[in-house]
């Protein structure tokens, strides 16, 4: 019989890390855009342009993890997901859980219920 790949959680939390910190990036790519586009600076600085597929693909990824964040996910998974991997600091889970106001316990099963709502939610799962 066939060989099943099974995916474990230790691949589904790599992925999804993945994705968090490349959503910091993509969000501050297209307030940039916004802001050139206002003022009708197109160019400022030298790229070396993708093809235009490629940038609206960067652009849908963008806002649905956007809508995960703000729609799928309860406060609190948003912002433990945003305090561990999408932060310019590197916060330690002792750290995250206090500023919530929430137990170690709670803090670890909702980090869990994040990741894998937030893979579902993608369809990465």
């Amino acid at each position: 019989m066939g060989q099943q790949n099974l995916i474990t959680e230790e691949d589904i939390r790599t992925l999804v890390i993945e994705e968090l910190q490349k959503y910091r990036v993509l969000k501050v790519r297209f307030q940039n855009q916004q802001e050139r586009t206002a003022f009708g600076a197109e160019l400022l600085f030298p790229e070396l342009k993708p093809k235009q597929n490629d940038q609206d693909k960067k652009y849908i990824r963008y806002i649905q993890v956007k809508r995960v964040l703000e729609e799928a996910l309860d406060e609190d998974e948003s912002r433990i997901l945003e305090m561990k991997y999408m932060n310019t600091k590197v916060l330690n889970d002792d750290y995250i859980y206090t500023v919530l106001g929430i137990k170690r316990r709670t803090f670890y099963r909702k980090k869990k219920s994040a990741v894998i709502n937030f893979a579902d939610a993608l369809g990465m799962i």
